[in-house]
C-alpha cells in the first residue's frame, strides 16, 4: 500500500494498521476521508483506541458506532433525536455534504463546536482545505435525513476540568460567515 494515505493521518492509519491489524488497512485509498482517520488517530494517541472500531469511511464509522452501541459499547444518538444535547467527546457523523466526521468540543441550543480534520480554516486566514480546525456548526448540519447521521458517545474518559465551552459571539459569527461563504466544503 505504498501509494495509499496522502495525508498525515492517512499515512499514520496505514502504518499503524499494517503493523497492528492489517484487516483495517485494506480499506485505505488515496481519496479516503482523512477526517475519519484523524478521529481514529486522536483516540488511539490518547490511549482510547479501543473506544471505537477504527474507520476510514464515514459511513462505515457511523455503522460501526451504531453496532457497537447496540452491543453495549458506548451510546448512539440518532440525529433524529432532537432532545439530545451533544456533549464534549462525542463523535459526530454527518452526511450533509457527502460524509464528514469529527469530535464535539461542546454545544448549545443552536450549535455544536467541533474539532475536525479535512476542513477549512476560518475565513480571515483564507481558505485552507485539508487542515485540522475548530468549527461552529449549526445543529442541522448533522441532521441530513440520513439514518447514519448522529453522535456517538464512546466509553472513554474525557477530562472535563473545563466543561463550560464559552466562545465569543464574534468568533461564532466569523466561523458561521466563513462556512456560509463556502457551503461545498466539509
Amino acid at each position: 500500500y505504498p501509494d495509499k494515505g496522502s495525508s498525515k493521518y492517512g499515512q499514520w492509519y496505514m502504518n499503524y494498521f499494517l503493523n497492528n491489524d492489517s484487516s483495517y488497512a485494506k480499506y485505505m485509498t488515496n481519496d479516503a476521508a482523512f477526517c475519519a482517520a484523524a478521529v481514529t488517530y486522536a483516540l488511539t494517541k490518547s490511549g482510547n483506541g479501543n473506544a471505537i472500531t477504527p474507520y476510514i469511511s464515514v459511513q462505515t464509522g457511523a455503522q460501526n458506532a451504531i453496532n457497537d452501541a447496540s452491543n453495549g459499547k458506548g451510546v448512539w444518538h440518532s440525529a433524529d433525536d432532537t432532545n439530545y444535547q451533544p456533549q464534549r467527546g462525542d463523535i459526530f457523523y454527518s452526511f450533509a455534504s457527502g460524509g464528514h466526521t469529527g469530535v464535539v468540543l461542546g454545544s448549545d441550543k443552536n450549535y455544536i463546536y467541533t474539532i475536525e480534520a479535512n476542513t477549512s480554516s476560518d475565513f480571515k486566514d483564507g481558505w485552507s482545505y485539508g487542515t485540522v480546525n475548530t468549527r461552529v456548526r449549526d445543529k442541522s448540519y448533522i441532521n441530513s435525513g440520513n439514518s447514519l447521521s448522529g453522535y456517538y458517545t464512546p466509553d472513554v474518559y474525557i477530562n472535563n476540568s473545563n466543561t463550560n465551552v464559552e466562545i465569543s459571539s464574534e468568533t461564532i459569527n466569523s466561523k458561521l460567515n466563513s462556512e456560509n461563504m463556502n457551503n461545498n466544503n466539509n
